[in-house]
């Protein structure tokens, strides 16, 4: 329930931000865009579990924003990372303020040296830990 949960958080917030959002493994990246720019989450993975009935669970985010450009020129390269990076923080702003974010952390942003699809398109990868609360009633543990 909390990855569902964490999913749809990621999701908003990337569509708040102008991009179609994806989600699926890394090597489905280049057959699943059809409309930039482009948000792919890969599915999320628990990383630490604190406490059993309640407690934190903390998932590791990997986000890749893309944009198309059809002449990227070096120039305009560093220009487009740069706007991802912005854009990225934004996403992660509106993610922090879901409900049950408790913390993100650990944020990395890594600007993709080779396009991600036959595109062309100027990528961006967002690597985070998400910390989320979580209660009897979502608990992995319920019986």
């Amino acid at each position: 329930m909390l990855r569902e949960t964490l999913t749809a958080t990621i999701e908003k917030a990337a569509i708040t931000e102008g991009y179609a959002f994806h989600t699926g493994f890394a090597y489905r990246i280049n057959n699943g865009i059809a409309k930039f720019p482009a948000a792919w989450l890969l599915p999320v993975r628990i990383i630490a579990v604190e406490g059993r009935r309640d407690g934190y669970l903390t998932y590791q985010m990997t986000l890749y924003l893309m944009h198309l450009d059809k002449k990227p020129r070096p120039e305009s390269r560093e220009r487009q990372w740069a706007e991802l990076e912005i854009a990225a923080l934004r996403i992660l702003d509106n993610i922090y303020a879901g409900r049950q974010i408790f913390d993100i952390a650990k944020i990395g942003c890594t600007p993709a040296e080779n396009s991600l699809t036959n595109y062309g398109e100027t990528a961006l990868k967002i690597e985070c830990e998400v910390r989320m609360r979580f209660c009897p009633a979502d608990s992995p543990l319920e019986d």
